[in-house]
């Protein structure tokens, strides 16, 4: 085979049955959000390409009963016949909308440019008119150009042709391929013996769809070819039944029919969900890339659902205390457990075993950010090298590294699953975060529950366990604030800067681990500036990707160029307050070069532009390597302790 597109079905498990009318409707709002455009041109003229054509989709729904229903929102026509004049369409190439109107342009030209997606959709093109000659007297198509939808931009050449005529066809040399054909040969029979001009139309109507049916479906855009090797590898390649996905919809009438491709869909079936999307292979194509393409195609549904887990719901949303407690509870470990007996995996089909659950929730946990924790950790401890004899402070130290991360960053990737997915900070190094799906996210909730319980109970009989689980409360309070809040005020400015200020809780646990008093105000000063100025640091790198998901974070609401700028000015306003209430030359030198590593990292890339990957990582190992060393010499010159002054 050349081409062959392989499917892939996602299944949700929903709270409650859903109402299908309900998610047309909202499938309805979310695509009037575009206004349609003119239709591409008919007579084989250039289609205009300058941010693409842009049109709504093919919405459909079929209710096969009252628990089942079958829908989709597929951008794909599969034909439209108006007496004897046929359109159509090839269509394949895939790329996500950009954040904004230049990265969308940018992403668009990409697409026609690109080599492997124009041989896909010329695969088409070449069936296409090859499938519409023997039954058109005429053919024309346009050149490529873009089609955009909601989610996604499609390559695109649209095509006119005029069916032959019935006198035409009745030659001998094309009635015997009309007879093979089936619904072709029953043309002249059906015009002949109706009684009423109406019947007579609405027939040769019904004849002539189910010929360009015949001729057209199944295109290479669902299917591949040559047709009969796709078949095949589809066959053996896909798991489940594909049912009604690829299908046919549409009408005919009289006047015409109008018929789409069953793309982008989903089967609804009681409180369960089966999404569809598929990707064309052909030389060239990246299995990582194809993977995403997916998935991008499936938003138009699964952004219809919330991104929390089952865990996450049932410990974090008030409203789970109206049903059972107790049973919603051990119903979500019973799913998040699951995983780890059965053949579950982040690659689907591997079995797991517990040190690849720890190496993956290792990963989830970010290990370059343990250098926030630690930090906050040590604080209190500088100078006190006595402490290294004490239980409790290696027992405090070794929770501010997997354990509490791994809880932090867990809530955070299951709450963004599907805006990460596409993050390429995930793909700059293991190191500073994981892109997975959510089923292979649960696989670490057992082990990071097993973790918080272990380490709870030793902090119980250290501190006692009111306070301990006062603090932990806290801490799970503002996880779940910043990612599943009623304002998620991950998404919202200036609660997504405040909110990581919950990091600070740390300081308190490492002050009643240790028996140490409570630092001074100007440490928990320095510590806001610390975390406030990384974490807009941090949504710099992200900003596109935040801006694409409707987040208004800080950094999406200013924009790069006054973020950098915030930046610069929080770094400055840092230096100078290190300077005035500190004596550390290393703490007062990480503040300016942390300023100039900013404006290194500006005046080397374009400001208008997101940074690379290889400028995220830079960065990052710089700051990770300055801020590793910076903490040995904080701790050794006891720079937060509270009897340093400037006097001393």
């Amino acid at each position: 085979w050349s081409k062959v597109v392989l499917a892939q079905r996602t299944t949700l498990r929903l709270s409650q049955p859903l109402e299908a009318l309900h998610v047309l409707r909202c499938l309805i709002e979310g695509e009037e959000h575009g206004a349609r455009a003119p239709p591409p041109p008919r007579d084989g003229a250039r289609a205009p390409t300058a941010g693409g054509v842009r049109r709504t989709a093919y919405l459909f729904l079929m209710q096969l009963d009252g628990e089942t229903a079958f829908l989709g929102v597929s951008p794909e026509q599969l034909f439209s016949l108006r007496g004897r004049a046929l359109s159509t369409e090839a269509l394949a190439g895939t790329r996500r909308r950009g954040g904004t109107d230049a990265d969308d342009a940018q992403l668009g030209a990409q697409l026609l440019s690109s080599d492997k997606d124009l041989r896909e959709v010329l695969a088409v093109c070449d069936f296409l008119t090859e499938a519409l000659a023997e039954e058109c007297e005429t053919i024309s198509h346009s050149e490529p150009f873009l089609l955009t939808q909601k989610h996604v931009q499609h390559i695109c050449l649209s095509f006119n042709a005029t069916l032959k005529s019935t006198e035409t066809r009745a030659q001998p040399a094309t009635r015997g391929k009309a007879a093979r054909r089936g619904p072709g040969a029953l043309t002249n029979g059906a015009a002949t013996d109706t009684d009423t001009a109406a019947s007579s139309s609405a027939a040769a109507s019904h004849a002539a769809a189910g010929r360009v049916l015949s001729l057209l479906h199944p295109t290479p855009a669902v299917c591949g070819t040559p047709r009969a090797a796709a078949f095949g590898q589809i066959a053996a390649a896909e798991t489940f039944d594909r049912g009604l996905y690829a299908g046919p919809f549409g009408y005919a009438s009289a006047s015409g029919c109008d018929f789409c491709v069953g793309i982008r869909s989903a089967l609804f079936r009681g409180a369960t969900a089966h999404l569809f999307a598929g990707a064309g292979i052909v030389r060239g194509s990246e299995p990582g890339a194809e993977w995403e393409e997916v998935h991008v195609k499936m938003r138009n549904f699964s952004s219809l659902f919330p991104r929390v887990s089952r865990l996450g719901r049932s410990l974090l949303r008030v409203h789970w205390l109206r049903r059972s407690a107790l049973e919603d509870f051990l119903l979500s470990i019973d799913a998040a457990v699951r995983p780890l007996v059965a053949r579950s995996t982040p690659r689907p089909g591997a079995a797991l075993s517990l040190p690849r659950v720890a190496f993956f929730a290792f990963k989830v946990s970010r290990p370059y950010f343990y250098l926030v924790t630690i930090w906050l950790y040590l604080i209190p401890t500088g100078r006190r090298a006595d402490l290294w004899a004490s239980v409790p402070f290696w027992i405090g130290l070794l929770y501010n590294t997997m354990p509490l991360n791994l809880l932090t960053y867990l809530m955070n990737d299951l709450a963004d699953v599907e805006v990460d997915s596409e993050n390429p900070r995930k793909r700059s190094s293991m190191l500073v975060g994981v892109r997975a799906r959510g089923a292979a996210l649960r696989t670490a909730v057992p082990l990071t529950a097993a973790t918080q319980l272990l380490f709870l109970a030793a902090f119980s009989c250290v501190c006692g366990v009111t306070r301990t689980l006062l603090w932990f409360s806290a801490v799970v309070g503002v996880n779940w604030l910043y990612n599943y809040g009623p304002q998620l005020s991950s998404n919202y400015a200036p609660l997504d800067l405040l909110c990581p200020c919950g990091y600070m809780l740390v300081i308190p646990l490492s002050c009643a681990l240790n028996r140490l008093p409570t630092p001074e105000p100007r440490v928990w000063v320095h510590t806001l500036f610390f975390i406030v100025r990384s974490q807009l640091w941090i949504q710099t790198f992200d900003l596109d990707y935040d801006a694409q998901a409707g987040r208004r974070t800080s950094a999406v609401l200013l924009g790069l160029k006054r973020t950098q700028a915030a930046l610069a000015a929080l770094l400055l306003a840092e230096a100078a307050f290190v300077h005035a209430y500190f004596r550390d030359w290393a703490l007062r030198s990480f503040s300016l070069a942390s300023f100039g590593l900013l404006m290194l990292q500006v005046s080397c890339g374009d400001r208008t532009k997101k940074p690379s990957p290889a400028e995220i990582k830079t960065t990052f190992i710089v700051l990770g390597l300055g801020g590793y060393g910076l903490l040995v010499q904080v701790w050794l010159n006891g720079a937060f302790n509270p009897d340093e002054t400037l006097s001393a």
